[in-house]
């Protein structure tokens, strides 16, 4: 099987290799065949290796970074060197029973075949992942319009607010932030990769607007270190292919990395857990997507400037916030005393009580509260920056639970 898997990446590598030498008669706008040979012999000085995989031929590095986009050189070739050494650390031997029976109903954000679904039928789209992640692997192609994504990290902690389960939310963490993948027209491009415990099992997925838009998104993160960080990827990693389970009333939470079933919210705490970061458990019997947010090793960032507010409660007819400014300077937070109406709220338009918090500190908090206020439901808030309006509105606020639906726009001031 692994050299099945072997073969088959070696034929993705190798699928430029057949395009002919590069002409470089015409001076390239991105670099020179000078600077590609600097570049591809630090490639291979960096990732020879006896048992590695075979290198990526000449051509194949000048054509995947010609047709790349938004990347300088030295970047395209830091990522490459980054991403091809982690290929050979983490190679995966065979797939079990359990890795094959798989579901096709999972979000759009998830990882599968050519076909759509997410059968074995092609290992990139189960356990295997190759250093460019083919077109056919995506249902939707990432968009990264809007909202500025260069703060987001890998071990950063996706919560979905406004995931459909029961209201629960659902939790994935980032794997890679420069992942690259080819479109149908040969364009190398980059993606955030996640890695995620979904109805079809243990799969990648991916971070963009669209994801944020449609389901609430808030990223969080702790303060482990980069190894430390590393070492949590690798735990989650050994798990992709494992199937999905939900724990229902029964309860539980799987620590070990033998385990052989996991939800969302379990898999981020076992992996956390794994390098010594144990978050608050405050569900019954098991570990909530929104215990993650409410733990005390865990902070909410900005990583589009925009405001994230976590509900702490309601006390008579107000229901108090937390506001976190995690933009990396001090700002003015702006927020409606009362609630109001979700258009409204993204837009910042028709707002008749807008109050204004002249300097939060960075990394720090502001205790909000937001009144309520006849057939509202939406708290909303906002920085500005750039002649920009960044904006977080909170619906569908539950009491009880603490939990809520997230909302975010970007609008010009």
């Amino acid at each position: 099987m692994l050299k099945l898997v072997f073969a088959l990446l070696n034929l993705c590598l190798f699928s430029y290799s057949n395009v002919g030498p590069i002409d470089f008669a015409w001076e390239s706008p991105k670099a020179n065949e000078e600077s590609l040979r600097q570049h591809y012999d630090e490639f291979l000085s960096r990732t020879s290796n006896d048992n590695a995989l075979m290198s990526l031929p000449y051509e194949t590095f000048v054509n995947y970074y010609l047709n790349s986009s938004g990347l300088t050189l030295d970047d395209f070739t830091a990522t490459l060197i980054s991403e091809y050494c982690h290929r050979q650390n983490n190679h995966v031997e065979e797939l079990s029973d359990h890795q094959i029976e798989r579901s096709s109903n999972d979000a759009f954000y998830i990882l599968k075949d050519g076909n759509g679904g997410n059968s074995i039928s092609n290992p990139y789209s189960t356990l295997f992942d190759p250093i460019f992640t083919p077109y056919y692997c995506f249902q939707q192609f990432p968009s990264y319009t809007s909202f500025d994504f260069s703060s987001v990290k890998k071990g950063d902690i996706i919560l979905e607010t406004a995931a459909p389960d029961f209201g629960m939310g659902h939790a994935a963490i980032v794997y890679d932030t420069h992942k690259f993948y080819e479109t149908e027209e040969g364009i190398c491009l980059t993606y955030i990769q996640t890695i995620e415990a979904v109805g079809g099992g243990v799969q990648f997925g991916f971070l963009d607007t669209n994801r944020i838009n449609q389901f609430g998104v808030m990223i969080l993160r702790t303060l482990a270190d980069d190894d430390e960080i590393e070492d949590c990827l690798d735990f989650i990693y050994a798990q992709l292919g494992k199937p999905y389970n939900y724990p229902f009333e029964q309860g539980r939470i799987n620590t070990s990395i033998n385990s052989t079933e996991w939800y969302c919210s379990e898999l981020v705490y076992a992996g956390y857990y794994s390098i010594g970061v144990v978050f608050n458990q405050t569900s019954s019997g098991w570990i909530n997507p929104f215990d993650i947010l409410w733990s005390s090793y865990v902070f909410p960032t900005c990583f589009s400037n925009t405001p994230d507010p976590v509900l702490v409660g309601k006390s008579g007819n107000t229901w108090s916030f937390k506001v976190y400014n995690r933009t990396g300077i001090s700002r003015p937070l702006y927020y409606n005393s009362k609630l109001c109406f979700l258009g409204a709220g993204l837009t910042w338009s028709g707002l008749y009580d807008v109050v204004t918090i002249p300097n939060v500190q960075n990394n720090l908090f502001y205790y909000v509260g937001v009144d309520e206020n006849l057939f509202a439901t939406t708290a909303a808030f906002s920085f500005t920056a750039n002649n920009k309006r960044m904006i977080s509105c909170c619906k569908s606020l539950a009491s009880q639970t603490l939990h809520f639906e997230m909302k975010k726009a970007v609008i010009n001031v």
